[in-house]
C-alpha cells in the first residue's frame, strides 16, 4: 500500500520538480528536488547535489578516491603504495586508507594524515582505529584528531598497568622497512 494511504498529503515529503538543466540556482541545505528528465531525486548537502540511488558514483555515501590528494607528516612517501577513500553521509565522513612502504619510503613520526573534509571542532571521533604490520605481527592503534584538518595514528602501548598511546617513530611500533604498512579507519563529524 502506498505511504499516502497512511499519511495525509501535507505530511509527505514533496520535492521540487525540475529538470537537470533547471535545478534551483540558490539551493538551501537539505532542499530536495526530483528531475523529470533523469528520474532521480537529489538532496543539496550545502555544497553539492547528491542523489539517492545505487550504484551511482555521486550518491550519498559513495566513496571518493583520495589517494592522490592525501598528505602526510612524519612520513616520506617515496615509492609507497597509497590507497585512500572517503564517503560523506549527512554530516559524517568515513575515511579509510592504507600505505605499503616502498624501498624509498620512510617513517620518522609522529604519523599525521590530512583529512579530506573539515572535522567539526577537531576532536569528535567515532569508530576510529589504525593498525601497523611488519609482515610478521599486527599492531593495533588509535586514530586521534589533532586539528580540524588532520589525524594522528598512534600505537597502543601495553607496557604499563593501563594501555596508553605512543607516537609512531622510525622504531615504534617496529623498525619500518619496505613492505611494511599502516592502515586507518576513521569516522568523524564534519562542519
Amino acid at each position: 500500500m502506498p505511504l499516502s494511504n497512511y499519511l495525509p498529503s501535507s505530511r509527505l515529503i514533496q520535492p521540487g520538480v525540475c529538470t537537470s538543466t533547471t535545478r534551483p540556482a540558490s539551493p538551501y541545505e537539505g532542499q530536495a528536488i526530483y528531475e523529470t528528465d533523469t528520474d532521480k531525486m537529489y538532496i543539496w548537502n550545502g555544497s553539492a547535489w547528491r542523489y539517492l540511488a545505487t550504484p551511482q558514483t555521486t550518491e550519498i555515501g559513495a566513496y571518493t578516491d583520495y589517494a592522490s590528494s592525501v598528505t602526510f607528516s612524519g612520513f616520506t612517501k617515496g615509492n609507497a603504495t597509497v590507497v585512500a577513500r572517503y564517503a560523506i553521509a549527512g554530516k559524517m565522513t568515513h575515511y579509510w586508507g592504507y600505505v605499503i612502504l616502498g624501498s624509498t619510503s620512510s617513517v620518522s613520526g609522529p604519523l599525521d594524515v590530512a583529512l579530506p573534509t573539515t572535522c567539526k571542532g577537531g576532536i569528535l571521533t567515532h569508530n576510529s582505529a589504525c593498525s601497523f604490520y611488519n609482515n610478521a605481527t599486527l599492531f593495533w592503534g588509535m586514530v586521534l584528531n589533532i586539528s580540524t584538518t588532520s589525524i594522528r595514528l598512534v600505537a597502543m602501548n601495553a607496557s604499563g598497568t593501563y594501555t596508553s598511546n605512543s607516537d609512531i617513530t622510525s622504531t615504534i611500533p617496529f623498525t619500518w622497512a619496505s613492505g611494511h604498512y599502516f592502515f586507518w579507519n576513521h569516522t568523524y563529524e564534519t562542519e
